[in-house]
């Protein structure tokens, strides 16, 4: 494999960004239909790119094809919509995450994600992977405690907003 080649496409790819975002909404959608095709037509759905591009994007049906063909094509770019938000909601995370706050701050950016979660219907498990030790005789699992406390205000409180 020729790497220069490679690293000058990646350049000049690079000299584009960022890209506009009706560009890259544009490329989501194409990438949508297009994996949604690629991933049913190898388990024998019959749409073609054309007619799959049609149910996902209109939600119109295809003369003489199955509902199960239909049902398949729109689960799967329902599924592949709900990778992309939570990609982004990742991605707001891990931007909140990467910055040095203050106790007041860090207080309004947990509740800033926890929002986030919140409202993207997050269904998924909390890890207090960063909890205090504790000077006492069990520093984790008081340190632990209280961070699953504090967690636990913080979610009563967010679903109180």
């Amino acid at each position: 494999m020729d790497y220069g080649k490679l690293t000058e496409k990646k350049a000049r790819l690079d000299g584009y960004r960022p890209l506009p975002p009706e560009l890259v909404k544009n490329l989501e959608q194409w990438f949508i239909v297009e994996l949604t095709y690629t991933s049913n037509a190898i388990e024998g759905n019959t749409l073609t790119r054309k007619e799959t591009a049609v149910v996902v994007e209109k939600g119109l049906t295809v003369s003489g094809k199955s509902l199960v063909e239909h049902l398949e094509a729109t689960n799967h770019a329902h599924a592949l919509q709900k990778v992309l938000k939570l990609a982004e909601r990742c991605r707001e995370i891990r931007r909140l995450q990467g910055e040095r706050y203050t106790l007041n701050e860090i207080r309004r950016k947990l509740s800033r994600i926890l929002n986030i979660l919140r409202n993207h219907d997050y269904q998924g498990v909390l890890i207090p992977d960063h909890a205090p030790q504790m000077a006492c005789g069990a520093p984790w699992h008081a340190g632990m405690a209280f961070t699953m406390g504090y967690m636990k205000a913080l979610l009563a409180e967010t679903m109180e907003d």
